[in-house]
């Protein structure tokens, strides 16, 4: 059999037991000698990530496939860490996407604005106001812009935090960088004003 690329996809997507796909995956690494990419590694972690093993397990395999992949000289995408960190965050672990997060520097891959938007929103959902500015500022920065989504979240997390004149410092910041506030950031900042009992900026808004 000559192993191509779409051939290894389709095959690993037919597979429905993780423990098969994953000992495949390998078996074709040690043995058929063939060369994983991107591609193949991305769909074996969407299989992890997807699967009902505890979260613990489910950490530990992603670590060890990284590792495993980058003693073969796998080049690695920024996609395929943005994967894991949104995993994460679905399920309410943030400290575990910032460590995906933070883990993209060992692995000489830089986060691009998907990645910050992903842990500042974890850390904003969480009320972790404080860990979400730091990121925020590292953000901006790197000359990225946040998400309508992401941006929602941060309103919310300065608003509660009593922080009033900051959450609308970053909604009036969509102008400053040519973005259109989306309808979430029009309702984050509404909330905001009318969280503080000040109606009339929230209905003039």
């Amino acid at each position: 059999i000559q192993w191509e690329t779409s051939l290894v996809l389709e095959i690993l997507r037919r597979m429905r037991c993780l423990k098969s796909a994953w000992k495949f995956f390998f078996w074709l690494k040690n043995k058929a000698l063939f060369k994983h990419d991107s591609y193949t590694s991305a769909l074996l972690i969407q299989r992890i990530i997807k699967s009902t093993i505890t979260v613990e397990r489910k950490d530990n395999l992603i670590k060890e496939l990284f590792e495993r992949m980058r003693k073969d000289g796998l080049k690695f995408t920024i996609p395929m860490f943005n994967l894991v960190m949104r995993h994460y965050l679905l399920i309410s672990e943030t400290e575990k996407a910032l460590n995906m997060f933070k883990l993209t520097k060992q692995f000489k891959v830089e986060p691009n604005d998907i990645s910050y938007g992903l842990v500042i929103q974890g850390f904003a959902k969480d009320r972790q106001g404080k860990k979400a500015t730091e990121l925020l500022k590292e953000m901006e920065e790197k000359g990225f812009t946040l998400d309508n989504t992401t941006c929602a979240e941060m309103i919310t997390c300065l608003s509660l935090a009593g922080k009033i004149e900051r959450a609308y410092a970053l909604f009036s910041s969509n102008w400053a960088s040519g973005r259109v506030a989306s309808a979430v950031e029009w309702k984050a900042i509404m909330a905001t004003y009318a969280r503080v009992g000040d109606n009339a900026m929230a209905l003039q808004l």
